[in-house]
């Protein structure tokens, strides 16, 4: 199967400009032309600095097992941060590449750490003891009425082995703990084959979890159309007063523009009453969200199609409808073997986005250095001023960035080789340490700053 890259922005020829395509029959090729074309790179984004790994002996006492369930397997040492790595059991609940299904997400509650997997199961683990020696250590499922509320069956099935019959990509999609309340957004099965994405919400609680719906609307995408199970966003942080919710493409090219539909968004919506506001369009998957106090602004990080991940700004201090230009801006090349018809002919730009009207991001990963990098979770740097942790899946990459003053502009980028896709992070403020949920073992790191 060839590869139709949109050549755009990256052809020097202007011939070729937004209706030129070339067709590459090996994804060497692709990575060779890249390469070949990396000249013509947006001179305005800054350099990756690739952070070497420091060779590092632990000695036995520190490689302790905390349970039967949960036992350190290594130790990942930079000059600024350590992570220490904690196998979990329960393979079943990995990523695999069959069906697609997260390994899950976690957020914290008081003293525990908690874990949503991939199918549907709420665990906690006690942090109080967590990376200690006592004995006793390990995790407990909360029991919850998720299997009421959640219709959709697929949800909480986790098969390791691919078929038609038994595809389950469907499941939660994220967590989101506060003030005594817990949040899950989840694919929602509104009709026979057709899906959604929304939210249940209930008091938190570590015996078992009540919910009911929170977020909910009819609209939903068919599988028989060209759905895209892995673009259908899912993310929910909070400032206090409201939740925010995004909401990806779903494979449907159409809808991420259209005022009326609620795919391909960015909502608001009061935690009190429940009103909903569309804050932003024209977006693909967002796969991670933060909200910045400092500046009332949520950064956000986007899929592109082939490359051309975004990191980008939304300011809630101002008014309007912010439009992000998917599926007509992207710094990535479109698959144009499935553009719909009506798109195929129009002009699906790899130009500056401002230059037609959309919002321009942060930072891209441009085609020519990152190819397919699956950006996933952003969350604050406590340890670093206005900087953020950036996760990806595919690109097996922690980044560390840096934004100036105004935030309106990288100013540094670190990357950290990881062993592992991650999915999630979880700040664990009292102890001023993160925990990274990687997904393919599952297993969790631990990482702190190498003083």
């Amino acid at each position: 199967m060839g590869y139709e890259i949109a050549c755009a922005q990256l052809c020097g020829n202007s011939h070729y400009r937004m209706k030129g395509y070339m067709t590459v029959h090996k994804e060497e090729d692709y990575n060779n032309w890249l390469t070949e074309e990396a000249e013509y790179i947006d001179e305005t984004l800054i350099d990756i600095a690739y952070i070497e790994k420091i060779n590092n002996e632990i000695s036995f006492l520190e490689a302790f097992e905390l349970s039967e369930q949960i036992s350190w397997t290594e130790r990942v040492l930079f000059d600024k941060y350590k992570i220490d790595i904690y196998s979990l059991c329960c393979k079943q609940f990995a990523y695999n590449t069959y069906d697609y299904k997260p390994g899950g997400y976690i957020d914290i509650y008081k003293d525990n750490l908690i874990f949503v997997n991939n199918s549907g199961n709420i665990l906690n683990i006690n942090l109080s003891t967590f990376g200690t020696n006592d004995d006793g250590r390990s995790y407990n499922i909360i029991q919850s009425n998720i299997e009421e509320i959640v219709k959709n069956k697929n949800v909480f099935i986790n098969n390791q082995d691919y078929s038609p019959e038994n595809f389950s990509a469907e499941s939660v999609r994220d967590i989101l703990i506060y003030e005594d309340k817990i949040y899950l957004s989840f694919y929602q099965e509104k009709a026979k084959d057709c899906l959604n994405i929304e939210i249940i919400s209930a008091n938190m609680s570590l015996e078992f979890i009540n919910f009911e719906e929170f977020f909910t609307y009819d609209e939903c995408i068919s599988k028989a159309d060209s759905f895209e199970i892995q673009g259908m966003g899912g993310r929910i942080v909070t400032d206090g007063e409201s939740i925010y919710f995004t909401t990806g493409w779903g494979g449907d090219f159409l809808r991420t523009t259209d005022d009326d539909s609620y795919f391909g968004k960015i909502f608001q919506i009061n935690i009190q009453t429940r009103e909903e506001k569309v804050l932003s369009k024209g977006h693909k998957n967002q796969q991670g969200l933060f909200y910045i106090e400092k500046i009332n602004s949520l950064i956000f990080t986007e899929h592109g199609p082939i490359s051309g991940d975004e990191i980008n700004l939304l300011d809630l201090n101002s008014d309007g409808i912010k439009n992000y230009g998917w599926p007509y801006s992207t710094y990535g090349d479109h698959y144009v073997e499935s553009l719909p018809d009506d798109l195929v002919d129009f002009d699906v730009n790899q130009s500056k986005h401002e230059e037609f009207g959309y919002i321009e991001p942060l930072y891209y990963f441009h085609p020519s250095k990152i190819y397919k990098h699956g950006i996933s979770e952003i969350i604050g740097n406590a340890f670093s001023e206005d900087s953020f942790f950036i996760a990806t899946m595919k690109g097996l990459t922690l980044y560390d960035m840096a934004l100036n003053q105004e935030f309106n502009e990288a100013v540094a980028l670190d990357g950290y080789r990881m062993p592992d896709r991650i999915r999630d992070f979880a700040h664990d403020k009292e102890n001023n340490r993160y925990f990274i949920l990687f997904e393919t073992g599952p297993s969790l790191g631990v990482l702190v700053e190498n003083k």
